[in-house]
């Protein structure tokens, strides 16, 4: 027995044990059953090369023939256990007629390791004769003596395996995966052939049946690491897909928007066309009737008042034609008071009529920014609207007034001045976990009423203006949001006005 045998013994061994690593690996990401048989396929292999080793260097029988019965009392499970992973990768469609063949063979397979434990423990013959038949002139020194039960039991071994090749070898026409095990039990198949015949006195030569075992490790370890790829390739597939469907309902919501603008705008356009001559005509009549009137105080204020009157109407058409049509491609210089003060002038009767308190405060002289007006007012008219719900979604324990605060003006920062815009509410606020979620697509917290998008578009809008967007509240004390938006005043900027 040279060297060189006892070094394939170790390496044989530490290869297995490095495939029942990987194994392990498998089944904690996998949580199936299979994988676990593959790593009770491979230390069991790793286990018989170095039982092995121990049992062909002894030179001693008496020392030699423990190792010698403890390897007929656990390699039997070997076969068992493949049987299980033919089984887990023919699945589905495995064969029934296989569960009961593995059923019988779990059985007889405990009967026998219990046999040969005894035969190991006690000294007893039921499957192994209590000695070794010792030749230290042959390349295998000791041969272990089967008793008529024990070869009987190597006789179902043999059936049992064969019918799982078989099978396996059947399925293998179809399913290509499969084969690498065809070829283990092959390999497995004809080193057991070359064993028996050194133990029936055939022939003198070494024991190669853990070459056997190694490919049937091997074979094992590909398919079930190869369904394991599949499966997360699937896995990939799956995701891909669930992501290719969250795009198209993302990019569905803004054509959807912009459909509802271009409508908007016709009939923005539309009222606009029918409304204004006419209002016109009230502000021209208006004028004509304080002119007459002369010295009548009481009949020129309620001229005065038609006039005003007239003109807010104007204002409104004018800012709803302004926010409904379509944005062009380049962005203008606007103010920023201008595009507040154009969105509130849309949402402040509703507002009012809800007995919440409008408090604005918009700096002076702020400078222009290039922006999209209609995309920066839909983004103020959404946090608008966001306070609004809140405030009607009060607790309804609160006496507090109802207050929406709007805010504009100049921050100096280190990258330049931003144009800061601010809208904050008295509500009940809400948990600051749920901030990092508010800008996320369809995350929404008004039940089934809220579709989710408000937020996400209104931080989409402000990072395509390259803008930033924060938020800030606490249970019971409100909520505040700032939009911030550089801009190039045309002017140095004193530090006074300047908010820090």
């Amino acid at each position: 027995m040279t060297d060189l045998y006892f070094v394939t013994l170790l390496i044989v061994s530490g290869s297995c044990i490095g495939f029942s690593l990987h194994a392990a690996s498998l089944a904690a990401h996998a949580h199936l059953r299979g994988y676990v048989h593959l790593v009770f396929l491979a230390l069991l292999e790793a286990a018989y090369c170095i039982i092995a080793w121990r049992y062909l260097s002894l030179l001693d029988t008496d020392r030699a023939r423990p190792w010698g019965q403890a390897i007929c009392a656990f390699t039997p499970y070997i076969t068992l256990v493949f049987g299980e992973l033919a089984r887990e990768a023919l699945s589905p469609g495995a064969p029934s007629w296989l569960g009961r063949l593995q059923r019988f063979n779990l059985a007889f397979t405990t009967l026998f390791a219990s046999a040969a434990l005894a035969d190991l423990l006690t000294g007893s013959g039921i499957v192994l004769a209590p000695r070794l038949i010792t030749d230290l002139s042959s390349m295998h020194r000791h041969q272990v003596v089967f008793t008529v039960l024990g070869r009987l039991y190597l006789g179902w071994v043999s059936i049992a395996f064969t019918c799982f090749a078989v099978t396996l070898f059947h399925a293998s026409r179809t399913r290509r995966e499969l084969m690498p095990m065809v070829l283990g039990s092959i390999v497995y198949f004809i080193a057991t052939i070359f064993d028996f015949g050194i133990l029936i006195g055939a022939y003198d030569g070494i024991f190669i049946q853990h070459f056997g075992f190694f490919a049937l490790v091997l074979a094992c370890w590909r398919v079930m690491s190869n369904r394991f790829a599949g499966a997360l390739e699937q896995l990939r597939v799956a995701v891909a897909r669930l992501e290719d469907q969250r795009d198209r309902l993302l990019t569905a919501a803004p054509l959807l928007h912009k459909q509802k603008l271009d409508s908007l705008g016709t009939l923005a356009a539309g009222v606009a066309h029918e409304i204004n001559n006419p209002v016109q005509g009230i502000m021209n009549y208006a004028m004509l009737l304080k002119r007459e009137l002369g010295d009548h105080p009481v009949a020129t204020s309620f001229a005065d008042e038609i006039s005003l009157e007239a003109r807010r109407v104007a204002e409104i058409v004018r800012s709803l034609l302004h926010f409904g049509r379509e944005d062009t491609a380049v962005r203008i210089a606007a103010n920023v008071r201008d595009i507040v003060n154009g969105t509130l002038t849309l949402v402040r009767s509703g507002i009012v009529s809800d007995e919440i308190e409008l408090r604005i405060t918009l700096a002076e002289d702020l400078p222009e920014v290039l922006c999209r007006s209609a995309q920066l007012q839909q983004a103020i008219m959404n946090l608008i609207t966001n306070a609004r719900d809140a405030l009607l979604a009060r607790e309804p324990s609160r006496s507090d007034a109802k207050v929406i605060t709007i805010e504009a003006f100049l921050r100096l920062q280190d990258d330049g001045p931003w144009i800061v815009i601010e809208v904050s509410d008295t509500g009940d606020g809400f948990d600051s976990a749920i901030a990092e979620q508010l800008f996320e697509p369809f995350f929404t917290t008004k039940g089934p009423s809220g579709t989710g998008l408000g937020l996400s578009v209104t931080h989409g809008i402000v990072q395509a203006h390259g803008g930033r967007i924060h938020c800030a509240s606490a249970p019971g004390r409100g909520a505040r949001f700032e939009i911030e938006l550089p801009c190039r005043p045309s002017r140095e900027v004193d530090d006074e006005g300047v908010r820090a």
